[in-house]
């Protein structure tokens, strides 16, 4: 699944809030990692896979877990206290767009060079129009 801001906030970004190794530094310092907690990140489009409704996405927090979709959109863009606000997740995420693609016919596309979006079982679909029981 590839996820991409077609809003204006955040400068057109994807905004995540649980990004691996975003925030800042443990302290007491650790000697492995993880060395920092969790924190805010943006990106230009984010890539996770997504197999049966549970997303996997080692950019998720500081330990690799799968996660069921709705709970890892919440967590991952929303700040805990706002996930019950509709208006707030819908000024905040209802413009991200998603794009689905198996992911050997997706391989199979860019070995060729042809465009992706050939083979997309969902192509740049908002957010809001995909999952609308987030909503």
């Amino acid at each position: 699944m590839e996820i991409r801001n077609a809003g204006f906030d955040t400068f057109g970004m994807v905004a995540a809030l649980n990004a691996r190794e975003a925030g800042r530094p443990y302290v007491p310092a650790r000697l492995i990692p993880p060395f920092r907690v969790p924190g805010s990140s943006n990106w230009y489009f984010h890539a996770v896979l997504l197999a049966d409704g549970v997303v996997h996405d080692y950019d998720f927090g500081n330990v690799a877990s799968p996660t069921p979709l709705k709970e890892y959109i919440e967590k991952m863009f929303l700040p805990a206290e706002k996930v019950d606000d509709i208006k707030y997740k819908k000024n905040k995420i209802a413009r991200y767009e998603i794009s689905l693609y198996p992911v050997t016919e997706y391989l199979q596309a860019q070995k060729e060079r042809r465009r992706v979006s050939e083979v997309a079982e969902v192509y740049e679909t908002k957010l809001e129009v995909y999952y609308p029981e987030l909503f």
